[in-house]
């Protein structure tokens, strides 16, 4: 029933069947190398992840790359991005796991295709969708959880379609006044209402939606994770991203930044650099955060934005730790 609601899902949003084909190839191409993988071949791990980068950075026609290198037809790619992190997920863990198993071809494409989860998330592992899908007692559906599920629902609606459209038209308003010829101090104003307004409108829209497939997914007895944790009452930078899209953070925490600041700590021993090597490693992850969000040279730049604002904030908390010591730090801290 999730494959077949999956696949209507699929024909309903993608304007012609055909024009699925190259998503269709994407997944042929990460169940192959995940095949590969499974035999223990060392060396198919890390060039089927590029492999699959590739394919992904080329289906997506980033615009840092000369466009005769790409396909010149329509075709679809929602739903891609999360596609390619249950991918590549499979894939490191595939590799990693110490219990050699094979994952069928029904089972690699319920996981990946999950039409609760196909376009915006959340990012669930395989086990934590294995453990509800393939399980002989799914998880317990009784009326006061059906009832909670449809509350939520119209929770999410309401953030969707009342919500975030009235804040949506407030950001129009104030885009539209940056464009007029007015007096300085109210672009000015305009320009605080638009940093204000957009990211409201943002949660709105993005937690709406999440709160419903959320909610649907369970009343399938599917649990999925939570994305969101009041992200606008964190007390600095990296506490929001840790309550934001969590998902995603937690996806590139573990296969970007933490691997990444393993290999540093192996290649520098000493203990002094050690917490800029946790810089240098916020740096590049959220600057993949922030290309991963778009394919023009505009998501470039929020990229280093992005990693440039965590990075002062990790250097700014070195800085008080050393300062006021572990426990004057986390004194402070905690009345944050």
């Amino acid at each position: 029933m999730l494959f077949l609601a999956s696949v209507v899902f699929l024909h309903l949003i993608a304007p012609k069947s055909v024009q699925l084909v190259p998503m269709i190839g994407f997944l042929l191409l990460g169940y192959a190398i995940l095949l590969v993988v499974e035999r223990g071949w060392s060396m198919a791990s890390a060039l089927g992840i590029a492999a699959v980068i590739a394919a992904f950075v080329w289906l997506k026609k980033y615009t840092f790359f000369p466009d005769g290198v790409f396909l010149h037809f329509p075709y679809f790619t929602l739903g891609l991005s999360y596609i390619f992190f249950r991918v590549v997920h499979l894939l490191v863990e595939a590799r990693d796991s110490q219990t050699k198993r094979h994952m069928g071809l029904g089972a690699y494409l319920l996981y990946t295709l999950n039409f609760t989860t196909l376009v915006s998330g959340p990012i669930q592992t395989y086990d934590e969708f294995a453990r509800d899908q393939f399980t002989a007692e799914p998880p317990l559906l009784d009326l006061a959880t059906i009832g909670s599920q449809f509350e939520r629902i119209v929770i999410g609606l309401f953030k969707v379609n009342v919500l975030a459209l009235l804040l949506d038209g407030l950001r129009n308003d104030a885009y539209v006044q940056l464009t007029q010829p007015l007096p300085p101090i109210l672009k000015i104003f305009a320009a605080f209402q638009l940093v204000v307004i957009y990211p409201l409108f943002l949660y709105a829209n993005f937690s709406g939606y999440i709160d419903i497939v959320i909610a649907l997914a369970r009343l399938m007895r599917l649990r999925l994770p939570e994305n969101f944790d009041r992200p606008f009452s964190a007390s600095c930078v990296m506490d929001f991203w840790n309550q934001w899209h969590m998902t995603l953070s937690s996806w590139f925490k573990s296969y970007v930044y933490n691997p990444l600041l393993i290999a540093l700590v192996r290649r520098v021993s000493s203990v002094a650099m050690q917490p800029f090597l946790g810089v240098i490693c916020f740096f590049v992850t959220f600057f993949l955060v922030g290309v991963w969000h778009g394919r023009t040279s505009e998501f470039l730049v929020f990229g280093l934005l992005t990693g440039a604002g965590i990075s002062v904030n990790k250097l700014w908390q070195i800085g008080l730790s050393r300062t006021l010591g572990r426990k004057g730090y986390k004194a402070l801290a905690g009345n944050a």
